[in-house]
């Protein structure tokens, strides 16, 4: 490390236990996390990790533990079985990756003072927050403990590390923002400059400028709050709605509830989400609330039961418990037991994901409904979520990546699967219900006097075209009907 720019020297001398370096590429990320590895290797029995995702990023020329060697040649001894430099303290710098989840485990023995993450965007959160357990130190080693980590904005990790370190930060996390214009060699700015002009400009952005609001890499983006979220209001008896559900027991168990306007609008409308339960509990909480509001009740009062879809492999799968018959059960069978039908939901990934893009697409051609505090204007998506009731599915809408692994036969066209399984329940839940989707809600209401009168001649176009389409399946009925 040559020169030391103001950020740099800023992440090296903060006194934090976590702190994040990122953002633009060039910015020296690397460098700081190996200088900050380096700076109490005097100190007897001082142990300090640099993490990669694969062996492969570590050992490529010119990453940081290449660069270590370089650092270091002449001044500690390197261990190639172990890739751990030992310095004449006795002090340790060793490197190591996490490829699959369960690689943390190869670290469940050890300690060290300094654990550092280059590019930490390619990990998972549980991941990282794993390797906190082996942040230890003792009175006999005299240095702080310190995690630190260092990334690009983009990745599979993107939206969980743009939400850790920037968005939802907590007081006693530090983030120092990384520019291309922070390294210190004119020449290298403009040559690397010149490179990123031939990338699309969210990628640019992202490594040029270290923007973390950039959606690179994410399968939707940001949601508009004046777009896609709409206050509370009570759903009209009218209105059709169904359910979906991606069944979890250690994991979160989401559950969410639809309703279909007269439009065609998808509204969720409430969202159960809940870890460590057992299908009689979920069970018993969707009744509940089906009780409370999730059903709509017909021109007679009577209660009209919400169909509702799920994964059709985990619902299916035969369960150590059995019936009375001794015959294994299923999920569906469990739930069914306590009074709560499942039915199988498509699972394709890809369908499911270009189903919620093209429903959360403003159309420049279509009006927000009546029911929306735009009503009336152009731009208008098809897909909405109730504010206050829907939080994990909205979070996570945000920050689900793209498929993006080089075997991986969906990449770029589906969320990520690993990322759905670990993080993404409420999406895999919306997954199953947009693809059960289906018409318009056919009974309508007379029009409101408090409507603009365009959008009242619209209505009452889309009335009389409602009672011309049963008044048609009231005739194709009767003469289908064999009266002999």
């Amino acid at each position: 490390m040559q020169e030391c720019s103001a950020q740099q020297a800023a992440f090296l001398l903060l006194p934090n236990r976590e702190a994040f370096y990122g953002g633009a590429a060039g910015g020296g990320k690397s460098d700081a996390l190996l200088a900050g590895a380096l700076q109490y290797v005097d100190v007897p029995g001082y142990a300090a990790l640099i993490l990669r995702r694969t062996y492969g990023d570590l050992a490529l020329p010119g990453a940081i533990m290449n660069r270590a060697r370089q650092w270091l040649h002449g001044k500690a001894q390197w261990q190639d079985k172990t890739y751990t430099f030992k310095f004449p303290s006795g002090a340790t710098l060793t490197f190591g990756y996490c490829e699959s989840e369960d690689d943390v485990y190869r670290y469940q023995g050890t300690e060290s003072q300094y654990i550092a993450f280059d590019e930490l965007t390619q990990f998972s959160e549980t991941q990282y927050q794993y390797l906190f357990s082996r942040l230890r130190g003792t009175s006999d080693i005299p240095v702080p403990l310190r995690m630190r980590s260092a990334s690009n904005p983009g990745g599979v990790g993107h939206g969980w590390v743009r939400d850790r370190f920037i968005r939802k930060r907590a007081k006693d996390v530090i983030f120092i923002p990384a520019k291309l214009e922070d390294h210190p060699d004119e020449e290298f700015k403009n040559d690397y400059r010149v490179s990123l002009k031939n990338l699309n400009e969210g990628l640019r952005k992202q490594l040029e400028d270290g923007d973390w609001d950039v959606a690179m890499g994410l399968a939707y983006g940001r949601l508009e709050e004046n777009v896609h979220l709409v206050p509370k209001f009570q759903l009209p008896d009218h209105w059709d709605r169904f359910e979906s559900m991606d069944h979890g027991t250690a994991a979160p168990t989401a559950w969410a509830l639809y309703a279909i306007d007269t439009d065609g609008n998808l509204i969720v409308s409430d969202l159960y989400y809940r870890a460590n339960t057992l299908p009689d509990e979920n069970a018993n909480e969707i009744l509940k609330r089906r009780l409370d509001f999730w059903e709509r009740k017909d021109s007679s009062g009577w209660r009209q039961r919400n169909p509702c879809y799920g994964d059709p492999s985990s619902i299916r799968e035969k369960l150590v418990t059995r019936n009375d018959f001794g015959q294994p059960m299923t999920l569906q069978d469990l739930y069914e037991q306590h009074g709560v039908l499942i039915q199988p939901a498509n699972n394709r990934r890809r369908v499911g994901h270009v189903a919620i893009a093209q429903a959360l697409k403003p159309d420049p051609q279509r009006r927000f409904p009546m029911w929306h505090p735009k009503a009336g204007e152009y731009g208008a998506p098809k897909l909405y979520f109730m504010q206050g009731r829907t939080t994990e599915m909205t979070e996570q809408l945000q920050v689900a990546p793209l498929a993006a692994g080089e075997n991986d036969p969906e990449r770029g066209e589906a969320v990520d699967a690993k990322w759905e399984r670990t993080y993404g329940h409420a999406h895999a839940c919306l997954r199953y219900g947009i693809t059960a989707w289906t018409n318009p809600s056919l009974e309508l209401p007379g029009p409101e006097p408090e409507t603009p009168e365009e959008i009242r001649i619209a209505y009452a176009e889309r009335l009389q075209e409602h009672f011309r389409d049963k008044a048609a399946k009231r005739q194709e009925l009767v003469e289908s009907y064999d009266i002999w």
